[in-house]
C-alpha cells in the first residue's frame, strides 16, 4: 500500500510560503523596501506599471549584497539578522526570516542587481519562478535594484483575484506613506507609469513628515503626545474629537519603527475617544512606540503585520488612559512640538540578576537564553511591576503651551449670560460668545456623574416593585454567573434564579422607568459580546455607554425653560466634568464665537 504521507517539493513549499507572504503587489513593495531599510538605505526609489502586477521596482542606495551571498538570496530561511533561536527574542531588524525573497521568487521573474560598498563592478542575479541563472558581473550604482516582473505569473488562479490597477496602487502607495512617515530620515519616491505619486525628501522629525504627506492644514489640527516609563516611550499625534473621518486609514501605529496592526491598541484609541465622538466616526492618530524588544514578539504573523505584547492589559490601559488625559485637556493648538524617540535600545548582553535591576530604571534588556528570560518574568510577576509601574507614566509631557496656561474648563471664568429659545445657554468666556447645548451640556454631567458613582462604587439604586426575569443559554449564563458581582456594583440587583434564569430586583436609579428588562438585557448582550477578556475599567467604560444612551430621558431638555440658578449650576456642573466639549454621544455641547468673528459680522474689521 502506497504511503498517503509525502514529503513536498521545494517549488510547492515556496507557493505555499509565498501564499502566506505575498497577498498583492503591495506586499512585495512592503518586503523588498524593508531589506532595502535594513540594508541602511536613505534613498528608496519604487516604480510600479500595471498595478505593480507588470513590474514592480525598488532601488536603494543600502549597503548591497556582496558577490559570495548572492547565491543564498533565494533560498529560503537563508538571512543575515539572525543566528540563534536566542535572537527572536530581541528581533531589531525589520526583516529575519529569510522567507521575503523566496516567495516572491517562487511566483515571479525577478532581475536583481546589486553593488557593495566600494567594490569596482556589480553583480546581476536571475530568477524565474523560483529557478535561478548564474551570477554575471553588471554594471550598477552602490546599493540594490530588485526588478519583480508579471507577479503570478505561474499561479493564475491566485492573479485573477487581484483587484483593479487603481486599487492595487492605493494599496502601494499606503505601504510607502507608511514606511515614509515611520523612518522620516529617508528620502522615499514613489511612480507609477512614469507618474511621481509621492516625493518626499529626508526630514529630521515625524512632524515634518507628516505635513510633507498630509499637508499643514491638516497637520495644523492635531495635537502632540508624549509619554513615557521604564518600560516604553511613546510620542505621537491625535486629532480633536471635531476632526473625525469615515474610516481608520489615519490611524497609524509605529512599534520601533515597524508599522503595525494591533487589536490591543485600536482597542484602547477607541476606548480613548468613547462616548466623545460619534458612532462610526474615527480619529487620527499617529503613534511612535519605542519598547524594549524582548518585550514584544513580531514572529506572530507571516507577513510581519502584527505584534504582541508581553503585558497587553498594562499597554492597553496605559495607552487609553493617556490618550483621555489629552483629550480632557480642552482645544487644541496648532503649536506642536515634536520630541524625538532614541534611535535604539542598547543591547548590552548581561546576566539575569544585572538585568532584573537595570529593568526597572532603564529599557535596555537582553537575556543570554530563553530560561533566563522566563525566570525574568518570573521575577517581575512577584514584585508586581505591571500595577506599579505599567500603569503610571514615569512622566507626562505637552508641548501645546496655550493649554498649560488654560488647563481644564473649571480654570476658566464663564459667566452665565441668558437662555436661548429654551435650547441654549449663551454665556462669555473673557472676550469671546460661548454658546452651549443645554441638553448636551446635561447628558454629559449625567453621564459623568454615573461613572463617578460606580468609581466610588455608590451607585443609586431603584428597587423594583415586581422583580423581573431572565432567560439565558448555558453558555450566557456561564458569563453572567462570572460577572453577577460586577453587574451588582454597576447598580443591578441580579441574583441566579434556576439554573440559567436570573431575576432582576433592582436598577440604577439613572434608568428612571425606561423599559428595565429590554435596557438589562442590552446590558448583558454587550457584557456577553466583551466576555471576561476585558478588566472592569473597560466593561465600565462600555457598558456605562450602552445604560447612558438609553437614559438620556433623565437629563435636561431642549425646550426645558431654565431659571438664572439652573443655569449657574448647568455651567458649574459642565466646567467640572472631565470632558465638557461634546456628549456622550459624539455631539459637541460647546461652540465658541470670538470677539474678532462679532467684529468682522458688524464689519468693524
Amino acid at each position: 500500500m502506497p504511503n498517503k504521507i509525502k514529503s513536498l517539493s521545494t517549488e510547492v513549499v515556496n507557493k505555499i510560503a509565498a501564499g502566506e507572504i505575498v497577498s498583492r503587489p503591495a506586499s512585495v513593495v512592503k518586503e523588498l523596501m524593508e531589506n532595502s531599510l535594513d540594508a541602511g538605505a536613505t534613498q528608496i526609489l519604487v516604480e510600479i506599471k500595471g498595478g505593480g502586477k507588470g513590474l514592480i521596482r525598488v532601488t536603494d542606495n543600502g549597503e548591497g549584497i556582496s558577490r559570495q551571498d548572492l547565491p543564498l538570496v533565494f533560498h529560503r530561511y537563508a538571512t543575515s539578522k539572525i543566528t540563534r533561536a536566542e535572537d527572536l527574542e530581541k528581533i531589531t531588524s525589520l526583516g529575519f526570516r529569510g522567507e521575503a525573497v523566496p516567495s516572491i521568487a517562487a511566483v515571479s521573474k525577478i532581475k536583481l542587481f546589486t553593488k557593495t560598498k566600494g567594490s569596482l563592478a556589480g553583480n546581476q542575479i536571475i530568477s524565474v519562478g523560483g529557478k535561478e541563472e548564474a551570477i554575471k558581473e553588471a554594471g550598477c550604482p552602490e546599493g540594490t535594484q530588485i526588478d519583480v516582473e508579471e507577479l503570478f505569473f505561474n499561479t493564475p488562479a491566485r492573479r485573477k483575484f487581484l483587484k483593479s490597477n487603481t486599487t492595487e496602487i492605493d494599496h502601494i502607495s499606503k505601504i510607502v506613506e507608511s514606511m515614509a512617515l515611520s523612518f522620516y530620515e529617508v528620502a522615499f519616491k514613489l511612480i507609477s507609469e512614469g507618474k511621481e505619486l509621492i516625493n518626499v525628501p529626508r526630514v529630521k522629525n515625524p512632524a515634518d513628515r507628516l505635513v510633507a504627506l498630509y499637508g499643514n492644514q491638516f497637520f495644523s489640527r492635531l495635537k502632540s503626545l508624549s509619554f513615557s516609563n521604564n518600560f516604553l516611550s511613546v510620542r505621537g499625534f491625535i486629532s480633536p474629537p471635531s476632526s473625525t473621518f469615515s474610516n481608520r486609514n489615519r490611524q497609524l501605529i509605529f512599534v520601533n519603527n515597524r508599522f503595525i496592526g494591533s487589536r490591543l491598541l485600536s482597542h484602547a484609541i477607541y476606548s480613548a475617544y468613547l462616548n466623545i465622538i460619534p458612532p462610526k466616526r474615527y480619529p487620527a492618530i499617529f503613534l511612535f512606540i519605542r519598547i524594549e524588544p524582548s518585550l514584544i514578539d513580531v514572529n506572530v504573523h507571516p507577513a510581519k503585520s502584527e505584534i504582541r505584547f508581553i503585558n497587553e492589559q498594562a499597554i492597553h490601559s496605559l495607552l487609553a488612559e493617556e490618550i483621555k488625559k489629552s483629550l480632557q485637556r480642552g482645544e487644541f493648538s496648532a503649536n506642536v512640538k515634536y520630541q524625538p524617540l532614541p534611535n535604539q535600545f542598547n543591547q548590552r548582553e548581561r546576566g539575569i540578576k544585572e538585568c532584573i535591576a537595570d529593568y526597572m530604571t532603564k529599557p535596555n534588556k537582553t537575556f543570554r537564553s530563553s530560561v533566563d528570560r522566563k525566570n525574568f518574568f518570573a521575577n517581575i510577576n512577584k514584585q508586581n511591576l505591571s500595577k506599579q509601574d505599567l500603569s503610571q507614566p514615569k512622566k507626562f509631557v505637552y508641548s501645546n503651551s496655550k493649554e498649560e496656561k488654560e488647563g481644564l474648563l473649571i480654570d476658566i471664568q464663564i459667566q452665565p449670560l441668558a437662555q436661548m429659545s429654551n435650547k441654549y445657554i449663551l454665556a462669555q468666556k473673557g472676550r469671546n460668545l460661548l454658546v452651549i447645548d443645554q441638553h448636551a451640556a446635561s447628558e454629559r454631567i449625567v453621564y459623568e456623574q454615573f461613572k463617578e458613582e460606580i468609581s466610588k462604587e455608590a451607585v443609586s439604586i431603584q428597587g423594583l416593585l415586581i422583580p423581573f426575569t431572565i432567560e439565558l443559554s448555558p453558555s450566557q449564563s456561564v458569563v453572567v454567573k462570572k460577572n453577577v458581582t460586577y453587574l451588582n456594583k454597576i447598580g443591578f440587583q441580579i441574583e441566579e434564579f434556576g439554573a440559567n434564569d436570573f431575576k432582576v430586583k433592582g436598577i440604577p436609579a439613572l434608568l428612571g422607568d425606561k423599559n428595565n428588562k429590554q435596557i438589562i438585557q442590552d446590558v448583558l448582550d454587550r457584557l456577553l459580546e466583551l466576555g471576561t477578556v476585558k478588566k472592569e475599567i473597560e466593561l465600565t467604560d462600555e457598558i456605562t455607554d450602552r445604560i447612558i444612551r438609553t437614559a438620556c430621558h433623565t437629563a435636561i431638555r431642549a425646550k426645558d425653560s431654565l431659571g438664572s440658578r439652573e443655569i449657574e449650576k448647568l455651567v458649574e456642573d459642565l466646567k467640572r466634568t472631565k470632558n465638557p466639549f461634546t456628549c456622550p454621544h459624539g455631539r459637541p455641547i460647546i461652540i465658541e464665537i470670538t470677539e474678532e468673528e462679532l467684529d468682522r459680522k458688524f464689519k468693524r474689521i
